[in-house]
């Protein structure tokens, strides 16, 4: 599947749950989905495009009704723009939201993110390659993190955080920094 015509005209009023909904497709254009998500009133994304052929996410465009974007694009190779600009503040999960994302050109609008206390944000970048993009700026996040991002083979050159680590219990990730070899600043 690479387009469905007439999505974008959906009532997605009653419906509860899209996870997964355009895993694995060819669809690269996600305009007419974020019109057919502006009726949805469900709280997940859960891997609503992993392994698709994305070319761009924007999590401002989606209804704020949505508070987990675990694995909303987990493993898509095409994307290059991510754009968190106006992004609902009470989100609760971005677990393995970009993990494994090879080809990231265009980052805007983290720095301004935050979330709701408890926000988990494990594997949020692993893997991900943002050699094009330098920076992962969360100094934005300033809630009491639930778990904290790891960034084994991500490829940038600065990250900043904000985060307050008070709420955490346990062990940090395994392998947080592993294989992560570009990094020459932390804040």
């Amino acid at each position: 599947i690479t387009e469905i015509i007439g999505i974008d005209t959906w009532d997605m009023s009653n419906c509860t749950n899209i996870e997964y909904m355009f895993k694995s497709t060819g669809i690269t254009d996600t305009t007419p989905i974020y019109n057919m998500l502006s009726t949805f009133t469900g709280s997940s994304a859960k891997a609503l495009f992993q392994n698709s052929k994305i070319e761009s996410i924007e999590f401002g465009r989606f209804p704020s009704s949505i508070k987990s974007f675990e694995g909303v694009a987990n493993g898509c190779t095409n994307l290059k723009t991510v754009d968190f600009t106006d992004c609902v503040q009470d989100t609760t999960n971005w677990i393995t939201a970009l993990y494994n994302v090879k080809s990231i050109t265009s980052m805007t609008g983290l720095e301004t993110l935050n979330a709701c206390d408890g926000v988990l944000l494990g594997q949020m970048f692993f893997g991900t390659d943002l050699s094009n993009v330098g920076i992962i700026d969360m100094s934005g996040m300033t809630c009491k993190i639930g778990s904290a991002p790891s960034f084994p083979g991500t490829k940038v050159t600065t990250i900043k955080m904000g985060f307050d680590w008070s709420n955490i219990t346990g062990n940090l990730p395994s392998y947080m920094f592993a294989d992560f070899n570009t990094l020459e600043n932390m804040e």
